[in-house]
C-alpha cells in the first residue's frame, strides 16, 4: 500500500445548519488523509451555503457545489460527475462518521480485492475505538447482499451512506432524478456490479433520524413513492432471476 488513492467524500447539503459542522468536522478529520470533501449545496435557505465556501477556504480538500435545489439524487450525481477520487463515499449533512470510518472501509477492499465496502451504523449513540488494522470483515456473495437487503438487514444494506465504492461502479448507475428512496432503486444494482462485498459489522457511521427529515415526514405521511421504489427493485430482481431476494422483499 505504497500511496493510498484519493478518496471522494460526497455531502448533500441542504437545510442542515445545525449539523453541518460536525459532518464535515467528522470527514476532514479522518485517519485517512487523501480524501477530498464535495459539498453539493442545493440553495439551502439557512447558513449553509455560508457554511460550505468558508470550508473551502480553510482546506483545500474542499470543493463547493451550488446548485438548483433538485433533490437528493441530483446532488449526488453532481458530487459524484466532478470527483476525482478512486474511490467514492456519502455521507448526509445531518449525519457524521466515525474517525476511522474511509480507512476501516479501504482496508478492506485493499486486502480482499472488492470494489465495494460498507460497515454497521448506529443511531442516536456514540462510537467507540476500533482497531482497525486488525479488523476483519465478512465477505458476502452477491446473492447474500441482494437477500439481506431485502430482509432484516434492509436498512444497512440499502442505504448508499456507510459504503465505500469503486468510482467504476458508477459507469451506467446514477441515482434516479427527483425520486426519493433512491437508495431503493439503486442498491441492488451497485451489488451485482460489484459481484462481492466486505462487510464490517462494527457501527462506523452515525445516522440521525430527525423529526424534520423528509424520511420522517414520508413515515408519518406515507405516498406512493416507497411502494414505487420497491416494485422497481422487485421487478428487477425477479426478471434477473434472484427469486430468494425477491420473495423475501415479498414477505417484507
Amino acid at each position: 500500500m505504497d500511496q493510498l488513492p484519493l478518496i471522494s467524500v460526497i455531502i448533500p447539503v441542504y437545510g442542515g445548519e445545525r449539523y453541518i459542522h460536525e459532518c464535515v468536522d467528522s470527514v476532514l478529520n479522518q485517519t485517512y488523509q487523501n480524501i477530498e470533501c464535495i459539498l453539493v449545496d442545493g440553495r439551502s435557505p439557512d447558513r449553509c451555503p455560508e457554511i460550505c465556501d468558508q470550508y473551502a477556504l480553510r482546506d483545500n480538500r474542499v470543493k463547493v457545489i451550488h446548485k438548483a435545489n433538485n433533490g437528493l439524487s441530483d446532488d449526488r450525481n453532481a458530487g459524484i460527475k466532478i470527483a476525482r477520487g478512486e474511490y467514492l463515499t456519502f455521507v448526509d449533512s445531518d449525519d457524521y462518521i466515525s474517525k476511522d470510518m474511509i480507512k476501516a472501509l479501504y482496508n478492506v477492499c485493499y486486502r480482499y480485492h472488492v470494489l465495494l465496502s460498507q460497515c454497521n451504523f448506529i443511531q442516536n449513540g456514540r462510537f467507540k475505538d476500533i482497531d482497525v488494522d486488525n479488523i476483519k470483515a465478512n465477505i458476502l456473495t452477491r446473492n447474500q447482499c441482494l437477500f439481506n437487503l431485502c430482509g432484516t438487514y434492509a436498512m444497512t444494506f440499502c442505504a448508499s451512506w456507510g459504503k465505500l465504492y469503486h468510482k467504476s461502479l458508477f459507469e451506467n448507475i446514477i441515482f434516479p432524478y427527483r425520486k426519493s428512496h433512491e437508495d431503493v432503486y439503486t442498491s441492488h444494482l451497485f451489488f451485482e456490479k460489484a459481484e462481492k462485498i466486505g462487510y464490517i459489522a462494527e457501527c462506523l457511521y452515525y445516522y440521525r433520524q430527525r423529526n424534520d427529515s423528509l424520511m420522517a415526514k414520508e413515515k408519518r405521511n406515507p405516498d406512493l413513492n416507497e411502494l414505487e421504489a420497491n416494485k422497481a427493485r422487485g421487478d428487477y430482481l425477479k426478471k434477473r432471476g434472484y427469486l430468494e431476494a425477491y420473495k423475501m422483499q415479498a414477505l417484507v
